[in-house]
């Protein structure tokens, strides 16, 4: 896991110098994100969200 990641996307003089666990991570941290905001968006409406302020 301490190699160096590859990306096919860009050119190898382009690309960043990461670590296949630094990515691993790096890409669970966002899928676990984005499945918490997801649950969240699910729970709270829009309806049961709006506050009126006088």
């Amino acid at each position: 896991m301490s190699e160096m990641f590859v990306s096919s996307d860009r050119p190898q003089r382009k690309a960043p110098q990461i670590t296949i666990s630094h990515r691993y991570r790096n890409e669970l941290f966002h899928t676990v994100i984005d499945l918490q905001l997801m649950e969240l968006n699910n729970h709270f409406t829009e309806a049961n969200t709006s506050c009126y302020f006088v």
